[in-house]
């Protein structure tokens, strides 16, 4: 945390020890609205001086195809604004100019070469430049870079080999040369040959089989050709069933694309089909809620739509309590709720429901070791097979409460109004490193991306202006008081119906209402010291530059400032969520007033304890509150 300041805001601080506790806007009080808020509205920049400024990488691309994508990379391309791009052509007699599809904006721009232009242009080396048009709101903004690539109406493919061990609906990968990507039509893997199953049945097969680049999706993604020698396939219980085999034949590759077809020389290959197996679970360690991945080949899932296929996995075995005092806990032919994601990867993952103490002998509810063995049954139509016994061992943490603060385009927009908006990673890192000190001691964690390892996680919004119009810090509009935490996936973000239609969040723009210049009059919380510490960069805003020379003490003291409304507001607001307070007092949602409590309601907490300005220290749980958080968080 920053700790520095003007020496005449300390003073004033000094001096005033601890202010009288104050009076909140009406609206912050009603009990209704007494969680959390935000609302995933529309990014809408403010004027401001000054023009999109980008810088773009040079572009180099050693095969580009008939509607193939490629990458437009560099600096100032912000996510929000409108792009044109053209490719200028340079040939023979003068430069053509050809405009390229855009895709989308994830890690660049995505353009697409368009397909008629693909099929009608020379090919061959070619070379020209890329131009960038931007607008946002008026405002515009171009960059040129050097553009350089061999372009090609279609691809002779190769086979190099095919794994000699497959599993029904398990992605099988596959080696080769010049393999289509996305966008350039489709590659496709063709068997000709005998199947013998396992009773010793022989099948003639002579089947087409397409490729995907990324064995974790269903469906092909709009992607750079980046790898043209590694592919997957996934072998259909339609055509192998689930007993086990070989097969014996040739196999080719056809690249189907705008250019032509092109069917590469034939190969010998042979495979080896298994019956359905587990292989091993991970990770070793998991909490309530995150999401326990058992790895293997052939677990069926519905298949086409049509045709049944299905995977149960049963544990039995015990949970050996790390609490000394607690006995084992056996469990016997336990069914796991599973999520499908490939016929090599389900996943599970552990509800406990609790009682009024906040206790459960379900699994996930008790921390130890959960040691004993899984069983898959796996059936297809009229077979059924039956995995051997894998032993397992995991480590069942305490529960973790994991939250997901999104940070809307609309917050940094709305920094402009504090001066801070050219230096927003460092208030969001403030806003960070208040609420993990504000639950110091509790297994709460904080991400800033979405997680994937976690199943049930928390998200909160954090947004500029309040859409509720009734300009509220912050607003917790889950459903009713989660005693015991029993959610792990509550949403402070958006509308809810069940709390009035109220757009959950944290709303940076209420705290200009603690302006008395700008009219916080009417908010009793409103402090001089308010103005003091951002009129300054309202009036001539900060730049990056600024965080060191000169100015550095008065936007250090403005992000701490900001830092510590924002962040304390969440820590308020996430506390609604996991079930605080403990004991009601001011209304049924808040703590009988006190000093420096975080879950006292709006009226008692004066400006300077919000903005981490109290002489005495930062705002702190009642010992109730912390002690119910130990409980339901234990590290």
């Amino acid at each position: 945390m920053y700790t520095i300041m003007t020496s005449t805001l300390a003073g004033n601080i000094a001096q005033r020890g601890r202010p009288l506790c104050s009076l909140l806007l009406a609206v912050i009080l009603i009990a209704s609205l007494a969680e959390s808020c935000t609302h995933n509205e529309p990014y809408q920049p403010r004027e401001s001086e000054g023009v999109l400024k980008i810088i773009l990488n040079p572009i180099r691309l050693d095969q580009l195809l008939p509607g193939g994508y490629f990458l437009i990379t560099g600096q100032g391309l912000i996510q929000e604004a409108n792009y044109l791009v053209y490719l200028d052509l340079n040939e023979a007699t003068a430069v053509r100019r050809i405009p390229l599809e855009m895709i989308e904006i994830k890690d660049g721009l995505l353009v697409r070469w368009p397909i008629d232009e693909g099929l009608t242009t020379s090919e061959g080396e070619a070379v020209g430049s890329v131009l960038v048009e931007a607008s946002l709101r008026g405002f515009v903004g171009s960059a040129r870079v050097e553009w350089s690539g061999r372009l090609t109406r279609a691809l002779m493919p190769s086979l190099n080999s095919l794994s000699a061990v497959i599993s029904a609906q398990t992605p099988s990968a596959l080696l080769g040369q010049n393999l289509l990507a996305a966008g350039e039509g489709s590659s496709i893997l063709n068997l000709t040959g005998e199947y013998i199953d396992s009773s010793g049945a022989s099948i003639t097969l002579d089947v087409s089989e397409p490729l995907i680049s990324d064995p974790a999706r269903q469906v092909e993604e709009a992607a750079p050709a980046d790898d043209r020698t590694t592919r997957w396939w996934t072998p259909r219980p339609q055509l192998f069933g689930i007993q086990g085999g070989r097969f014996e034949g040739t196999a080719t590759i056809t690249n189907n694309g705008p250019g032509g077809l092109l069917i590469s020389e034939p190969s010998n290959v042979s495979f080896e089909l298994s019956e359905p197996f587990i292989s091993f679970v991970s990770p070793q360690s998991i909490s309530r809620g995150q999401r326990l991945f058992i790895e293997g080949g052939g677990l069926l899932d519905l298949v086409d739509g049509s045709d049944v296929g299905l995977t149960t996995i049963l544990f039995s075995g015990e949970l050996i309590p790390f609490n000394p005092n607690q006995s084992p806990i056996q469990y016997e032919d336990l069914s796991l709720e599973l999520e499908y994601e490939t016929g090599a990867k389900v996943s599970t993952a552990f509800e406990p429901q609790y009682n009024s103490s906040c206790e459960s002998l379900d699994v996930g509810g008790v921390p130890g070791v959960l040691e004993g063995r899984l069983v898959a049954t796996v059936y297809w139509r009229n077979d059924e097979v039956t995995t051997p016994p894998t032993p397992i061992s995991v480590e069942i943490a305490p529960s973790r409460q994991v939250v997901y603060l999104s940070f809307l385009p609309a917050f940094t927009d709305s920094l402009r109004l504090f001066g801070l908006r050219n230096v927003s990673t460092r208030v969001i890192n403030e806003i960070i490193g208040v609420v993990e000190r504000d639950f110091t001691g509790v297994n709460l964690e904080i991400r800033t991306t979405p997680p994937n390892d976690f199943e049930l996680f928390s998200t909160v919004e954090i947004g500029g202006p309040d859409p509720n119009a009734q300009s509220l810090f912050g607003l917790d509009n889950t459903t009713g008081l989660d005693v015991c935490n029993q959610r792990l996936d509550d949403n402070l973000a958006g509308r809810n119906a069940e709390s009035g239609n109220s757009y959950g969040g944290v709303f940076v723009e209420s705290f200009l209402s603690l302006s008395p210049a700008r009219g916080g009059e009417a908010n009793s919380l409103a402090d001089p010291l308010f103005d003091e510490i951002f009129q300054p960069l309202m009036l001539s805003p900060a730049e990056v530059s600024d965080l060191e020379g000169t100015r550095a003490t008065e936007v250090l003291t403005a992000i701490r400032v900001l830092g510590h409304l924002v962040g304390n507001t969440l820590t308020h607001e996430i506390g609604h969520s996991l079930g605080l307070p403990v004991v009601a007092g001011c209304g049924s949602y808040h703590n009988a007033a006190g000093p420096r409590q975080i879950m006292d309601c709006g009226r008692d907490r004066p400006f300077l304890e919000r903005a981490g300005l109290d002489p005495e220290g930062p705002p702190r749980w009642t010992e109730e509150n912390l002690d119910y958080l130990k409980k339901i968080l234990p590290l």
